[in-house]
């Protein structure tokens, strides 16, 4: 995934979090017009942010599975070969999920 890609999904990850906030305030819980339209918003980013938070671990889980298979003991380089490919596997799906957006 390209990187101005990955900036805009996280200021829309940014924006779903902000709504969260918003749809806490009570000025805003008074107003049913307005809670209404940040509710559909947050809903509508709400796989989103889900999806591109599993993405972005992935990519740390990744690197760890990295640093496992260059580590001395042979069990550990075993896990990481047989880990590795559920992981990409995952990162691939919520990709497409991402690109869906």
């Amino acid at each position: 995934m390209n990187e101005k890609l990955q900036r805009r999904l996280q200021q829309l990850v940014e924006r779903h979090h902000d709504l969260g906030h918003e749809l806490s305030d009570p000025e805003v819980i008074g107003d049913q017009d307005k809670f209404r339209k940040l509710s559909q918003e947050y809903a509508y980013l709400e796989p989103l942010a889900e999806a591109f938070s599993g993405w972005t671990r992935s990519a740390e889980e990744l690197a760890e599975l990295d640093a496992m298979a260059s580590d001395d003991d042979p069990d550990m380089r075993e896990m990481a070969a047989e880990e590795r490919p559920k992981v990409e596997a995952r990162r691939e799906a919520l990709e497409s999920t991402l690109m869906t957006y």
